[in-house]
């Protein structure tokens, strides 16, 4: 009896195969983990364990889209970005500037490329966007929820693969914090320390060198690494400078607060709860077309589970086509609900990981 030979297939047969076969599954992917840093001991310990652990993550990220895609590849224009970065050392506290260091040289990066990584919005080398939604959860049924989407470009392809969780443990006295950042990034785009104390960004008109001042994702890691309470952070906040290019959400989910910051020319305001409720959109300065039309579709929103905070997140007139990931911190329940790997990153389901 005759057997099929396999062997006298043309390879390119197989190969439409496995192409084919991997187009009809790749829409239930939901795309990759993302990975989990954590980093405790002094600054210089940390640096050297972040700078280690990303020690291919954060060069790529560097050359691909701080010098390629920011830059445009030119030399001169790269140059001058760092220097500008430099200038703002004295600015950024001196911990997170000796981790900074540290890390640069762990993971083989110039200071200055990265110090650009994390100030590149204050500069005004790009514009992006943000939507936040916090959930006055009552505390019968767990508390308040802090969720936000990150809402950006897809870093030359590499945001679906670079969404990383950051724990950090200082030995100095500093608080514990959990964040959501990219390789490289030393402060926090999402931030939550062991007080039940979190931090969102979302960009607010553009920034200028000229007027750059402590950067804001090195901002919002100070803040939660150093304030107890909402009050603490809200008097670090109306210190903050007016030129901040980021809208700044707060909240306190012991004390069942939250506001959020927005940078004017008299200085910081602060907007608190609309019902149970608060919301921040990016805008320009001074401006509240985009938030009125968010926060039309969060005050319309019924809220009874976390299931319906990330519903939310993904809804129309709030989602974006270019969401990185969307989070939710759940302090009470000790849980961090992440969806990332595709975007828009809020349609795919969350993964859930511990919070501490």
């Amino acid at each position: 009896m005759a057997t099929f030979n396999w062997r006298r297939i043309p390879k390119r047969f197989a190969v439409y195969v496995v192409l084919l076969l991997v187009a009809a599954l790749l829409p239930f992917w939901n795309g990759p983990r993302p990975g989990t840093v954590s980093l405790h001991g002094s600054p210089e310990e940390m640096g050297r364990q972040y700078g280690t652990a990303c020690n291919w993550s954060i060069p790529l990220l560097c050359r691909v889209y701080l010098k390629r895609v920011l830059c445009g590849n030119n030399a001169q224009v790269l140059a001058q970005q760092r220097q500008r970065a430099l200038a703002l050392a004295p600015r950024v506290d001196g911990r997170i500037l000796r981790e900074l260091r540290a890390t640069g040289q762990a993971a083989g990066v110039d200071e200055g490329l990265l110090l650009l990584g994390n100030s590149f919005i204050d500069l005004g080398c790009y514009g992006g966007a943000c939507r936040s939604v916090v959930w006055n959860r009552p505390a019968a049924a767990g508390g308040l929820l802090h969720g936000h989407n990150l809402d950006w470009d897809n870093l030359a392809g590499l945001a679906d693969w670079t969404v990383t969780i950051l724990r950090r443990a200082p030995a100095d006295g500093r608080y514990r914090t959990v964040a959501i950042a990219m390789p490289g990034v030393l402060g926090g785009l999402d931030i939550i320390n062991d007080h039940g104390v979190a931090l969102s960004l979302n960009q607010v008109g553009f920034g200028r060198p000229e007027t750059a001042a402590e950067p804001g994702f090195l901002l919002l890691r100070r803040v939660a690494e150093n304030c107890a309470t909402y009050a603490a952070a809200r008097a670090e906040l109306l210190k903050a400078s007016p030129h901040l290019p980021f809208l700044i959400t707060l909240s306190s989910a012991r004390e069942g607060r939250a506001g959020v910051f927005e940078p004017l020319a008299g200085g910081m305001r602060e907007r608190t709860w609309a019902g149970d409720r608060v919301c921040a959109a990016n805008d320009s300065w001074g401006r509240n077309d985009v938030q009125d039309s968010v926060a039309t579709t969060v005050g319309k929103a019924e809220l009874h589970t976390l299931a319906d905070v990330r519903r939310l997140l993904a809804a129309d007139g709030v989602l974006l086509e270019c969401n990185i990931y969307s989070v939710v911190f759940d302090f009470t329940g000790n849980r961090l609900y992440l969806a990332s790997g595709r975007m828009p990153a809020a349609k795919r389901p969350a993964r859930e990981f511990p919070l501490f």
